[in-house]
């Protein structure tokens, strides 16, 4: 744990402590303004990251690198549940990515019977690996990790991809010949968007467009995998104890093991994805964030035992704070002028 990650951290809890003593209304209301305090707090920090980000993101620039050594790799989709013909259709992307690189497993971990009978079949058809193991303990996380138990020995890399996202035939040449820096842990490339049935469809679409060209682009070392096209150096990850299973996000857990490890990552902003379903409907929607904010509020724990640099630590405290600040604080910002102007009860009151 770096002290000064620590104290960084607490500086933004007491900061509206000490503003709170100066400016609340006094009795039961002042847990309130402390409330009222800390999200404007957050806020201005919000603010002030995302603006450094988006000016690193205006230089930011793509190397040209060529491969010089010659990469063994393992394409994984991990499944649960998915449509058969769905996961097929992204198992010979990838196969036409990977070429002559490595190979490309399905692992399984589906209950249901039917969609287990199809794959099966499938794979056996068109001769596709497909890898079960005899429980879903950590869930995509914990399917990686046994894969790479089991079989992580024979690859120096190992890229993972969703069942709803599919690489471009050049994928491999564009990406691999990065980790000819053994620093490099994983390199990532921005997903992509393209079934755009519905308003709610295009919706996540455009919200994660500042994500992937500014943010993305201007966390400087400290990228982190997207849990989709990301592709690891084995040995990297093995280093870190492999996916992080405790978080409902692995992918962020896990970029922040490497980068506490010493690791690099690189964010390849070119579109290397040809295909990908968005939540559809509100309900899809929902339940794609509250995944996304619960992995956010996880994250702190890991972030604040990590050994970060401070200016990593900076970058992805800035996540946790982005879901406070639209998750809860939110709700203190909504009926903070409710209630004062309802039943004329003040949080904040300055004598001028």
């Amino acid at each position: 744990m770096r002290i000064t990650n620590l104290l960084f951290f607490l500086s933004l809890l007491l900061i509206p402590v000490y503003l709170t003593t100066l400016f609340s209304a006094r009795g039961y209301i002042v847990i309130f303004s402390y409330f009222i305090f800390l999200t404007q707090i957050f806020g201005v920090f919000n603010f002030l990251v995302f603006f450094k980000q988006y000016l690193h993101s205006r230089k930011y620039e793509i190397p040209i690198v060529v491969p010089t050594k010659k990469y063994k790799v393992a394409a994984v989709i991990p499944t649960y549940n998915e449509d058969p013909e769905t996961v097929i259709d992204t198992a010979l992307s990838v196969e036409l990515a990977v070429k002559n690189y490595g190979d490309v497993y399905i692992l399984d971990d589906s209950t249901n019977e039917e969609i287990k009978r199809k794959l099966d079949e499938y794979c056996k058809t068109l001769g596709i690996r497909i890898f079960r193991r005899g429980n879903r303990r950590g869930y995509k996380a914990g399917a990686i990790n046994d894969f790479l138990k089991s079989q992580g020995y024979k690859y120096d890399l190992i890229a993972v991809f969703d069942a709803d996202q599919r690489p471009l035939s050049s994928f491999f040449d564009e990406v691999l010949g990065y980790f000819d820096d053994p620093a490099i842990a994983f390199v990532q490339v921005p997903q992509s968007y393209t079934e755009l049935e519905t308003g709610v469809a295009e919706g996540a679409l455009y919200q994660q467009i500042p994500f992937l060209r500014m943010v993305m682009r201007g966390r400087k070392n400290s990228a982190f995998s997207l849990g989709s096209g990301t592709v690891f150096r084995v040995s990297a990850l093995l280093k870190a104890g492999g996916l992080e299973e405790d978080n409902v996000t692995e992918d962020i857990a896990t970029s922040v093991k490497l980068h506490s490890e010493g690791y690099r990552s690189i964010y390849i902003d070119k579109p290397l994805i040809w295909y990908g379903e968005p939540p559809k409907d509100l309900n899809a929607y929902l339940i794609q964030q509250g995944r996304w904010s619960l992995g956010g509020f996880q994250l702190l724990r890991s972030l604040l035992r990590s050994r970060l640099s401070f200016e990593q630590f900076i970058d992805y405290l800035a996540g946790w704070v982005y879901w406070m600040k639209v998750g809860p604080l939110a709700v203190v910002e909504f009926l903070a002028p409710v209630i004062f102007l309802l039943l004329n009860i003040a949080f904040i009151k300055i004598n001028p």
